[in-house]
């Protein structure tokens, strides 16, 4: 047990503040990580079909334990990450040469066409249904919604915890 003279409690406890607070950021940064980590190991695949092509969705997902400066970001780069997130309302599908491109590159890959002729007519189906469907519509795949509600306030009082108990107050 650790016996401080009554002149040094003022001090003392500045000093405990600053510890503590060094201690919750460090908390905060590591359950951004974990939640990171839980995106792409877990909920990710749990989504049937999972909304992995080639892996730049699940690999954009990124923790930034500087911004801000006393706690973490976690977001997603990748320019299509909102339009999975959110989804897309069918008023706002506009097939064009591009999405028509990229939808038959997609249904090559996938194997799902014998050849670029029958891949050009599956991506101009799935984009008249999207049309009317949209994408991932109403409300998206709420990947990060998930996460936030169900998984983050856990992490974080385990990361912050786990932090300030190692400060041995």
């Amino acid at each position: 047990m650790t016996t401080i003279d009554l002149a040094d409690v003022p001090q003392h406890l500045k000093k405990l503040e600053g510890d503590l607070k060094e201690a919750a950021v460090r908390g905060l940064q590591s359950a951004a990580l974990r939640g990171v980590a839980m995106i792409q190991t877990q909920i990710i695949p749990s989504r049937s079909p999972a909304p992995v092509d080639r892996s730049a969705y699940r690999a954009g997902w990124k923790a930034d334990v500087n911004d801000p400066p006393d706690g973490a970001t976690i977001y997603n780069d990748e320019a299509h990450a909102a339009l999975i997130e959110y989804g897309v309302d069918p008023g706002s599908v506009k097939p064009g040469y591009a999405m028509i491109e990229n939808l038959t590159e997609w249904a090559m890959r996938k194997g799902i066409a014998a050849d670029e002729v029958e891949a050009v007519e599956i991506a101009w189906s799935i984009a008249n249904s999207a049309r009317s469907r949209g994408f991932f519509y109403p409300g998206g795949l709420g990947i990060l919604r998930e996460l936030v509600e169900q998984h983050l306030p856990r992490i974080i009082e385990e990361e912050v915890g786990r932090e300030i108990r190692r400060l041995q107050l």
